[in-house]
């Protein structure tokens, strides 16, 4: 029976994937385990480069080629779909997060009896807008979550399959994956480890993606924010009705602008019926190969 499932969403990856499954396979021992890799839309050659991969180690590994990019949160749903370990690791293509720190997540998540263990980064090597701007998420999400102030969410995480079976019920274009784990469970914790820089390239978060990201996290699967900010809008009107005031409708204008991204996010999430993700080729050990 396999034990973990290591999910990694792969997009412009050709140099830096082989480095990250040659290192899980160094420090992974004596646990069966999978490693799902999952091409997001890759123009370069990391389709080549997985599927060499694989045939390299064809016990190890399943190679999954989405038909265009989709996104992050969307490949990661499409390896959750897939998986067959009891315990399920999402981790990124660009070593940033070392496969050195898995088994502690494991070990982790075990003794812990926790849902969810997240990876708390003590020496972040990101840019310094995307520090900022991964705080002001984080800070943003413990609100609406209610969660501890000192409660870390990350995308290098462990989780128990029962989570994520109640996950994947989830059949909407825009998965937030924290969301759906926060509206499933709030039995998590959180160990430190150390951040690593990327080895090849710059990140693939362009400011648009991360706009896309900030929408997704504040409204996907949580109506919260968008009844507080209603209210808050009444607030406002009722305000500007009686002073007239320049600057309280100018606030007015801004909290209807960004109520209506946050609404139409959450309409598209949890009603369009546009596809998650639509798969092009599939490569596993003892199934036939599927090509779209």
């Amino acid at each position: 029976m396999t034990e973990i499932s290591l999910i990694i969403p792969c997009f412009r990856s050709e140099k830096s994937i082989e480095i990250v499954v040659n290192k899980i396979i160094k420090y992974l021992h004596n646990i069966n385990y999978e490693i799902i890799l999952i091409n997001d839309g890759s123009q370069d050659k990391t389709q080549e480069v997985i599927l060499s991969l694989y045939h390299l180690y064809p016990d190890l590994i399943i190679c999954i080629e989405l038909s265009k990019n989709y996104g992050e949160f969307n490949a990661v749903m499409c390896g959750m779909n897939h998986c067959n370990g009891n315990y399920i690791v999402i981790l990124d293509d660009d070593l940033q997060q070392n496969p050195a720190d898995i088994p502690k997540l494991y070990k982790s998540i075990v003794s812990l009896n926790s849902e969810v263990v997240y990876a708390k980064y003590f020496n972040q090597k990101h840019s310094a807008f995307r520090i900022f701007f991964s705080f002001l998420a984080h800070s943003i999400i413990n609100l609406i979550y209610f969660l501890p102030l000192n409660s870390y969410i990350s995308s290098f995480k462990i989780i128990r399959k029962s989570t994520v079976d109640k996950i994947i019920k989830y059949k909407g274009p825009f998965p937030y994956i924290d969301g759906l784990i926060l509206n499933n469970t709030r039995n998590i914790a959180n160990i430190t480890v150390e951040h690593q820089h990327r080895i090849q390239g710059k990140s693939n978060y362009t400011i648009s993606k991360l706009l896309n990201y900030f929408l997704s996290t504040m409204s996907s699967h949580n109506s919260k924010i968008i009844i507080t900010i209603f209210i808050l809008l009444f607030i406002f009107i009722y305000f500007y009705c009686i002073s007239s005031n320049y600057y309280i409708l100018l606030l007015t204008i801004l909290l209807a602008i960004t109520n209506t991204a946050f609404l139409y996010r959450y309409l598209q999430s949890n009603y369009s019926e546009k596809p998650q993700f639509t798969i092009k080729s599939i490569h596993q050990k003892n199934q036939f190969d599927y090509n779209n």
